[in-house]
């Protein structure tokens, strides 16, 4: 036997001895932590990352349904770069043990790992609002799984971290989730993290799970703890309360979310007819943490705006050759190989036509595309309105270029399969054209609505006005629209400038970006601004968007 097995075989039968038999209790309650500490050393090992994906994590969402033992741990490892002395662990009163909004306790928490202290200060700040808060005994949270299943990874991973457990009511008024998310704000120092042990959808069949784990997810992009009074509880998640409080929080300290998993209980041998869902987040003060990450259960793709390799950027790209390409990636939060879609804002010809007039929206195949396939872009979409400035010629000539560097020549109304997604990429503006008609539009959309395309399915649009970066009441009518044909991202370009937030639309059947702004352009700052999308795909299909800033790169290229 090797002696790491040993180890661990001698680890295992001592803390077997040392657990008193939870027989009964697991009997009343089958999502307790049982003695076998495997099931906790598998899952932590099998989640074990191949590489850093950063420290600095703020919060974690996981789950407490120990058969997404593994989900639990990969939240936990998420947050495992930094050293937490203080967690803050928020979990639904499934029992009804809590009288009014929301309780805690001063006792200990016995694990398979040893005693998890409570933070005695902390406790006691909660308890001073006694409006809020009461006292309950070990015993009286001796069957909350939400409490018990995911301590054992708390003492895991942070030894030496106390505990703020925090037991929330299913019923707890939303006045009061402000006023603990302001008394929980200042506990919330570089060494504390906050720990939300929550599971999603319950009871429903897993295509019905999926959807509302879908409209769940895109309340987490979002960033809008108000958004979270429109689900429902259990039928997307068992703690309102818990996920309105833990966002308001990381929205105070400036915090984003990353979502890492989301998974049905059915995919763990469970009945599809009648599930619960799983979803593992990890949030961050840096917009880019954990683009490092490797999961098996997901891909994928990224998403920028407007691109325009001719111009005035021709000469510094000429003079740079390869060297631009490596100052672009290397200032890219983005995996090398990741596959990337963008606007191509012009025409890609052999060489400059004679008589062409300055400014023409005009690239150099031998400078521009050596650049885009050094940045792994799989897609070009050429629904905007300079594809057609030098006519069928300069289109022609654009598409044969994009395919001969096996990148998708993307034509407005077309779809194309990237393998995790489908793209169908749009224009509302054509060069020296009217503004298209409502009927036009209208057209457009039934398009899209008979695609019949697989999910998830993005539209990217060329819309909007110029130097905006909010969506307009059109813009917001038309993508819902797009989202009740089934479309899971409405993603814009056009105004040079990007959107701030991802917007969850429809309840958050889909998720919307008004604008990604500018790419590679040659505009300057601060009015040209840009961001690249990251989009997760999980393996039934639900999504999760980040907006990523990035800098003018027509400002780093002149260096």
């Amino acid at each position: 036997m090797k002696i790491n097995q040993l180890k661990r075989w001698v680890f295992t039968a001592l803390m077997s001895l040392a657990l008193v038999s939870a027989s009964d209790a697991q009997a009343e309650n089958p999502y307790l932590p049982t003695k076998d500490v495997s099931l906790y050393l598998d899952a932590i090992e099998k989640e074990r990352p191949n590489r850093k994906i950063g420290s600095g994590a703020t919060g974690i969402l996981v789950p407490h349904h120990l058969v997404a033992a593994d989900l639990i741990a990969r939240g936990f490892w998420a947050a495992s770069e930094a050293d937490y002395d203080t967690v803050i662990l928020m979990s639904p009163d499934h029992f009804r043990a809590v009288e009014g909004e929301f309780a805690t306790t001063r006792a200990s928490f016995e694990t398979i790992f040893g005693q998890s202290q409570t933070n005695q200060d902390h406790v006691s700040t909660l308890m001073g609002q006694e409006d809020l808060f009461e006292l309950l005994s070990a015993e009286e949270l001796a069957m909350e799984h939400g409490f018990q299943a995911v301590v054992p990874f708390v003492k895991h991973f942070f030894p030496e971290a106390k505990i703020v457990p925090i037991l929330a009511s299913i019923s707890a008024k939303p006045k009061n989730l402000q006023a603990l998310a302001d008394l929980v704000l200042p506990m919330m120092g570089p060494r504390t993290l906050f720990v939300q042990s929550t599971d999603f959808s319950h009871y429903l069949d897993r295509r019905s799970a999926v959807l509302k784990d879908q409209e769940s997810i895109s309340v987490i992009a979002a960033r809008d703890a108000d958004l979270v009074v429109g689900l429902e509880q259990p039928r997307h998640l068992d703690s309102k309360a818990s996920l309105t409080v833990h966002m308001q929080v990381q929205k105070a300290l400036g915090a984003h979310p990353l979502v890492i998993a989301n998974r049905n209980q059915a995919e763990y041998g469970g009945s599809p007819d009648n599930t619960t869902s799983y979803v593992t987040a990890v949030w961050s003060k840096d917009p880019s943490f954990g683009y490092q990450r490797e999961f098996p259960d997901q891909k994928r793709v990224y998403f920028a705006g407007d691109v325009l390799l001719g111009r005035y950027l021709q000469d510094p790209l000429t003079k740079q050759g390869t060297t631009a390409t490596e100052t672009v990636k290397s200032l890219l939060p983005k995996p090398p190989d990741a596959p990337f879609v963008i606007n191509l804002e012009g025409v890609l010809l052999d060489e400059i036509p004679v008589g062409a007039p300055n400014g023409s929206h005009v690239m150099v195949d031998g400078i521009a595309s050596p650049l885009l396939k050094g940045l792994s872009v799989v897609g070009a979409s050429l629904a905007n309105n300079h594809t057609a400035d030098f006519g069928d010629f300069g289109l022609n000539e654009t598409i044969g270029n994009l395919n001969a560097n096996n990148i998708h020549a993307m034509q407005s109304g077309e779809v194309y399969d990237l393998g995790p997604l489908r793209i169908i990429p749009l224009t509302l503006l054509r060069n020296n054209e009217p503004a298209m008609s409502a009927q036009a539009i209208s057209e457009n959309v039934q398009k899209v609505c008979n695609s019949a395309a697989p999910p998830p399915l993005i539209v990217f649009i060329h819309w909007g006005a110029e130097w905006t970066n909010t969506a307009s009441q059109k813009e917001h009518d038309l993508a819902s629209r797009f989202a009740d044909c089934g479309v899971s991202a409405v993603v814009g370009h056009h105004s040079h400038q990007a959107s701030k937030h991802v917007k969850a639309i429809n309840g958050g059947a889909a998720q919307m970006v008004y604008s990604l702004g500018n790419f590679i352009f040659d505009q300057t700052g601060p009015k040209a601004t840009g961001a690249m999308l990251e989009v997760t795909v999980f393996n039934q299909s639900t999504i999760f968007s980040r907006l990523v800033p990035i800098p003018n790169f027509f400002e780093r290229l002149q260096d």
